[in-house]
């Protein structure tokens, strides 16, 4: 990929970010996930498909910003003792079949619920935004020129 591309659409995208968009968006990938549980139990790559979009989420709601793509630092948001059962099943999840299958966690199920409860409250406060999209028509006709 061509490095000033890349960067270039970066920088556009930074004047298109909408939280309550991002949020709603991330929301509905995890609501998906959580449908595919029974009760408790859940395959463990489900539950990653629940907890990065809760996390993207989360960050959209808090910061107001892009989530990052990797859960590595959508990690530090997770409370002590949730982000080391979280640790946890990324190890269990690196060594196990793709349709294993575990218990949630009592915690870890209760924080998946309080976190999906706090960002539809928040992104319900957060304005709808109208973008302007000059620059980003701007940039697609100066990639179609290229």
């Amino acid at each position: 990929m061509d490095e000033n591309f890349r960067n270039e659409l970066w920088n556009i995208c930074q004047h298109y970010f909408c939280a309550r968009s991002n949020v709603h968006h991330y929301l509905g990938i995890a609501n998906g996930a959580m449908q595919s549980m029974e009760g408790d139990n859940i395959k463990i790559k489900k539950l990653f498909y629940v907890l990065r979009p809760l996390l993207s989420a989360l960050w959209c709601a808090d910061r107001k910003s892009i989530a990052p793509m990797n859960m590595v630092p959508l990690m530090q948001l997770l409370p002590g003792d949730i982000y080391k059962t979280v640790l946890s099943l990324i190890e269990l999840k690196s060594g196990a079949a793709e349709g294993y299958v575990i218990k949630i966690d009592d915690r870890l199920k209760a924080w998946i619920d309080e976190t999906y409860g706090y960002c539809v409250e928040k992104s319900d406060a957060l304005p709808k935004e109208q973008l302007d999209v000059s620059l980003a028509d701007a940039f697609f006709r100066k990639m179609i020129l290229r």
